[in-house]
């Protein structure tokens, strides 16, 4: 773990007694688990509620991006987490802030903390979707063992380019994470270790005003998650491979 990673602490020890009445105190460097990435955060879901419908954005906003599940008695809030026990879906209402942020960056990262309850059944689930009007613009998915990221660029059709795999799913918890630059650089991340990039050319464009957010399916309600998700976020950026790594370092806390 490099020192450049590390947030660090400094920490004072009672003075101890010496030699029949000489004081010292020693001071000692302790590292620290490193905090989360905050530049360029869109939306951040913690799953602290609990219980209940809401899935509340924590990311800080004036407009916050808050998700209702279209059927609470599908799942079971775990700590810190919300386990997908049956097919259904957590969905936003307008959430043009995202896609117009995105459209003008160019550049996107979706991230989860996910436990697939199997790599086998459903071959294809999605972890997180976001669509405009013409349709689907970035996807974090599980295809069998592996994870994919998804974009549409002016140079795709409606169904994005798939982008990025990473081998490596597992019924465990694991840190994933798609990336896509304003070049067009596409990455998929997992556990923090880079995994494979690829290309997406082409323009992120403005998808109008019916932009929304889907977590356990997809947008047509297919593609249903099995599992556990915790901590997903969703930035206007592509997180360098430093950063990922300390998001990951961090955990879902």
């Amino acid at each position: 773990m490099c020192s450049s990673d590390l947030d660090s602490r400094t920490t004072s020890a009672p003075a101890t007694s010496v030699g029949g009445g000489t004081s010292v105190s020693s001071t000692a460097t302790v590292a620290t688990v490193p905090d989360r990435v905050s530049n360029g955060l869109l939306a951040l879901y913690d799953f602290t509620e609990g219980s209940g419908a809401t899935i509340t954005d924590r990311a800080g906003t004036s407009s916050p991006v808050d998700l209702t599940l279209a059927d609470p008695r599908a799942v079971t809030w775990v700590p810190g987490g919300l386990r997908f026990d049956r097919p259904t879906v957590a969905t936003s209402g307008n959430a043009t802030r995202l896609t117009s942020a995105i459209a003008a960056s160019g550049a996107v990262t979706m991230e989860a903390w996910v436990t697939p309850s199997s790599i086998a059944d459903p071959p294809m689930a999605t972890i997180l979707d976001l669509t405009g009007l013409a349709g689907r613009i970035a996807s974090l998915l599980r295809a069998d063992d592996r994870y994919v990221g998804w974009i549409r660029t002016s140079t795709s059709d409606s169904s994005g380019n798939t982008a990025a795999f990473a081998a490596g799913a597992a019924p465990a918890r694991q840190h994933v994470v798609h990336t896509r630059s304003a070049d067009g650089r596409v990455a998929v991340y997992l556990n923090g270790v880079l995994v494979e990039t690829a290309s997406a050319p082409g323009a992120l464009t403005d998808w109008g005003p019916a932009g929304r957010l889907f977590l356990g399916a997809g947008s047509d309600g297919g593609r249903a998650w099995s599992g556990t998700v915790q901590l997903v976020a969703l930035y206007d950026r592509a997180l360098a491979p430093t950063e990922v790594l300390r998001n990951f370092r961090a955990g879902d806390a």
